[in-house]
């Protein structure tokens, strides 16, 4: 006894069996999961009918699934039968599959006689083998279509014009109605051809039907088209090609669409132009050229497309925006001529999201009672100039009527402090505030500042207004700015060869940002070599001769940066 409860105690259990030993006894009634696959076919029988001997009936399929926990594989599919060779089977299932996966495989048949044909599909898995019956036949009674003449050809057109009509004849000689789908040209040029019929949605046994095709295109060249009729039929897809020759203009844009940046009232942005362009392979006339819209008479547009455009040719249509109000703007340019049945339309937007907030005002620095000058543009750059070449430079952020500035000061004698500026602008026309200077050393000063805007400078900027030579009259040195918005300059007492760059910093008013770079300096300037300034540019073109006045940020301390120039 004793040595038979020895051995059993030196027993090795599984450790799930040894739970179940070492627990409750209803332990003994339950069984290990199994992790078998299960694999399962649906469905397991298919049957086929074929039109014809030697056609293929549409492809059906089968589902193979895992039901069970283990990982099922496919290992193959194959046919047998006595008409095995009328089926195909495509078998797609090359990964193995997990518990509730499936995949499946495609079944064709293609009969090679008459009667019945009949084979098994047999797919082998790592779980069992599963067979699907298989019956095919021929169809006894079935529709048999022809389309007649193969090809139509309808030689020139004018563009927007239709030919005559054309027949083809669609018949069915089979045994069985024939189910008539949508009938729509197809091809190349699909929408330069109509396709018109009476054949109705089943075309009957023994009977025929006409459909007529007509060329009517819409742009010139050379077109391909073509009707195809499929459908469950003896001789289906049947197809019919045509094909024309179109003649006439095409008139092609640079652009759909216009878009100016907001405009201060009352003053005209730079003409934005549309080049038009004739493509085709005759003239191209307008009969109207014109601006619609809810906010038509905001704009301007000038042409030079009065006469008519040889192919290849050109012309140019050139818009301005000359608002009478603020806010958003929408019109359409409208262009009509003998080459579309109807208009062109180009679509022009102004920005109207914003009142204007860039420009120019002009006031007295409350510390000095100098003169002081404050430009503010879009990008949130705000500058604000005295007189004697004094400057405030930082960043402003607007938001509806109230602008917020931090800026830096610099002057004469260097670095002196910041600035903080908490003021009110009314669509441009003024900014009332208080100035707050904060200097390195010393007591902070406060005062009152207000600016009025300067409508002087509501008219547009652009390079090509600012473009010229100028000459400065404290020392003769001439300024140059070309069309591109370089800059050079070389004064001859001091040596200095000043070049540089200028950019528009608001299309909307008439102020330029500088950045300049010193060498070649002598002297008391020799400090300036290698330095570089940035700064702002004002141009007065009301008057005889054009003034410039640029004013830049002190490049070093000691040195303020203020110039005078006359177009030459």
């Amino acid at each position: 006894m004793n040595s038979h409860r020895l051995r059993r105690a030196t027993l090795v259990l599984p450790a799930t069996l040894a739970a179940m030993v070492l627990g409750s006894n209803a332990a003994w009634s339950q069984s290990a999961p199994s992790t078998a696959p299960i694999a399962t076919v649906s469905p397991d029988s298919l049957s086929f009918s074929a039109l014809e001997i030697g056609r293929a009936a549409p492809p059906k399929f089968v589902t193979v699934r895992n039901s069970g926990s283990g990982s099922l594989q496919v290992t193959g599919a194959t046919l047998s039968g006595a008409a095995a060779g009328d089926y195909s089977v495509v078998n797609p299932c090359r990964q193995a599959l997990a518990k509730n996966q499936v995949c499946v495989l495609a079944v064709t048949f293609k009969p090679t006689a008459a009667g019945s044909r009949a084979a098994t599909l047999n797919i082998a898995t790592n779980d069992k083998s599963l067979a699907v019956s298989l019956a095919g036949s021929v169809a006894a009674a079935a529709a048999k279509i022809s389309l007649t003449p193969a090809s139509l050809s309808f030689g020139s057109q004018a563009i927007l014009s239709s030919s005559a009509a054309q027949k083809l004849t669609l018949s069915n000689t089979g045994n069985a109605e024939f189910n008539l789908g949508p009938l729509l040209p197809s091809g190349k040029d699909p929408f330069d051809f109509t396709v018109k019929h009476d054949c109705g949605k089943t075309l009957a046994a023994g009977k025929s039907c006409d459909i007529n095709v007509t060329f009517n295109p819409r742009t010139p060249g050379d077109k391909a088209g073509a009707v195809v009729i499929g459908g469950a039929a003896i001789g289906a897809p049947a197809t019919a090609r045509f094909t024309g020759s179109a003649n006439g203009p095409r008139l092609t844009i640079s652009t759909p669409r216009l878009a100016f940046e907001e405009q201060a009232v009352g003053s005209s942005s730079a003409a934005k132009s549309i080049k038009v362009t004739n493509q085709g392979n005759a003239a191209l006339s307008f009969t109207k050229i014109t601006l619609g819209g809810p906010d038509a008479a905001q704009f301007v547009q000038t042409n030079t497309c009065s006469s008519a455009l040889a192919p290849g040719a050109d012309c140019s249509i050139s818009v301005v925006y000359k608002p009478t109000a603020e806010g958003p703007k929408l019109a359409v340019l409208s262009l009509e001529g003998n080459f579309t049945s109807s208009a062109t339309i180009i679509g022009i937007v102004a920005d109207g999201k914003r009142p204007m907030q860039g420009g120019l005002w002009r006031g007295n620095d409350p510390f000095s009672g100098k003169p002081l000058v404050g430009v503010i543009a879009e990008n949130r750059q705000a500058v604000f100039m005295l007189q004697d070449g004094s400057q405030y430079f930082g960043a402003a952020g607007i938001k509806d009527e109230r602008l917020s500035a931090m800026l830096a000061v610099g002057n004469a004698a260097g670095l002196q402090g910041g600035v903080q500026i908490q003021a009110t602008i009314k669509n441009g026309n003024s900014i009332n505030g208080k100035v707050t200077l904060a200097p390195k050393t010393g007591t902070p000063k406060t005062g009152d500042i207000s600016l009025a805007f300067d409508t002087l400078y509501t008219r547009g900027s652009s390079l090509a207004k600012v473009a010229g030579n100028y000459k400065n009259a404290a020392n003769g040195a001439v300024i140059n700015i070309n069309a591109t918005g370089v800059l050079f300059s070389q004064e001859e007492a001091s040596g200095c060869v000043i070049n540089g760059s200028v950019a528009v910093i608001d299309s909307r008013f008439n102020a330029y940002a500088t950045r300049l770079s010193f060498s070649g300096c002598k002297g008391d300037k020799s400090a300036l070599n290698g330095t570089n300034a940035g700064g702002v540019l004002f141009l007065d073109d009301t008057a005889s001769p054009v003034k410039l006045t640029l004013g830049l940020q002190n490049p070093k301390p000691g040195y303020a940066l203020t110039v005078s120039a006359s177009k030459l």
